[in-house]
């Protein structure tokens, strides 16, 4: 179990949001888009790697 996955979406780090049906940002839809998660994931690691991002 993640360290974090306890608290509630609104409390995570981890945000996922879909800008075009929640204007808003107020839903975490983390938890429902695994495959896309693991691909923003890849793809922020290779930034880091490249020097394009910091690592926290």
């Amino acid at each position: 179990m993640s360290p974090i996955s306890h608290l509630s979406p609104m409390k995570r780090r981890e945000f996922l949001k879909t800008v075009g049906a929640d204007i808003g940002e107020t839903r975490n839809v983390y938890d429902q888009f695994p495959e896309v998660v693991e691909r923003l994931d890849v793809l922020l690691q290779s930034y880091k790697q490249r020097g394009r991002s910091t690592p926290g």
